[in-house]
C-alpha cells in the first residue's frame, strides 16, 4: 500500500512540474512575441510615418506566427503529459487490483474500501483521457 502511495505522490508531482514548466515555456514565449511585435511596430511606425493600416497587419503576423509557436509547445506538452499520466496509472491500477484480491479473504469493509479506491484510479484515468483534447489544445495555444 505505501508503493502505491509513493507512486501516487510521485506522478502528481512529475505532472506538476511538467504543467510548471509548460506554463513557463509559454509566458516566455508570449513576452518574446511581445516584445518582437512591439520592435516591429516602431519599426514600421518609423519607416512608413505611422500607417494605421501597416501596423495592424504586422500584428496579425506576430500573431499568427506567436499561435503557431504556441501550438507547437502546446503540443509537445499535452502529448508528453497524457502519456506520463496514463503510464503512470497502469502500475497503480494493477496494485489496487491486487489489494482488492487479497480484501476477497478479509472482512467486507476493507474489500468496499479497496474497490473504492481502484474506482477512484479509473476515474483519475478517465478524467486523464477526458482533458486530453484540452491538454493537447493548450499546446496548440502555447
Amino acid at each position: 500500500m505505501e508503493t502505491f502511495k509513493t507512486a501516487l505522490v510521485h506522478v502528481q508531482q512529475e505532472f506538476q512540474e511538467a504543467q510548471t514548466r509548460a506554463l513557463d515555456h509559454m509566458n516566455e514565449l508570449e513576452q518574446s512575441v511581445w516584445d518582437e511585435m512591439k520592435h516591429y511596430a516602431e519599426a514600421i511606425d518609423t519607416g512608413l510615418g505611422g500607417a494605421v493600416e501597416d501596423l495592424v497587419e504586422a500584428a496579425n503576423k506576430m500573431i499568427a506566427e506567436h499561435n503557431q509557436a504556441a501550438e507547437a509547445v502546446g503540443q509537445k506538452f499535452a502529448e508528453d503529459a497524457v502519456e506520463k499520466v496514463t503510464s503512470s496509472f497502469e502500475p497503480l491500477k494493477a496494485a489496487v487490483q491486487a489489494v482488492a484480491d487479497l480484501c476477497d479473504e478479509s472482512e467486507q469493509a476493507l474489500t468496499t474500501r479497496s474497490a473504492q479506491v481502484l474506482e477512484k484510479v479509473e476515474e483519475a484515468i478517465q478524467i486523464v483521457e477526458r482533458i486530453r483534447p484540452a491538454l493537447e489544445a493548450a499546446e496548440k495555444l502555447a
